[in-house]
């Protein structure tokens, strides 16, 4: 995960990003629950932005808008895998630990 990312996930679950951490067991219920109530409010914005009628020619999406429409990502889509660790790292009784 690209460190922007990454911070973005830290924040989403309440912590400051760092890079070095550690995500405690006790933490993962509430931290899951926050990163899946996260991704359910992008993923209405994410449809929405991509159901929305293309730019006319004055609104033209320029190189340093960032990505278009088409080209973005959800969230959901980037932050899928660390969702998934977190709710095996839960079941399997274990703190996550970045950065040593």
């Amino acid at each position: 995960m690209l460190g922007h990312h990454g911070d973005q996930f830290l924040r989403l679950i309440g912590t400051a990003p760092a890079a070095q951490g550690i995500l405690q067991l006790a933490h993962l219920p509430a931290a899951i629950e926050a990163l899946e109530s996260a991704m359910t409010v992008d993923d209405d914005a994410f449809r929405a932005a991509q159901a929305a009628p293309p730019p006319k020619h004055s609104e033209a999406h320029s190189s340093t808008d960032g990505p278009s429409p088409d080209e973005a990502v959800s969230l959901r889509r980037r932050m899928s895998p660390i969702a998934l660790m977190m709710k095996t790292a839960l079941h399997a009784g274990k703190d996550i630990i970045w950065g040593i």
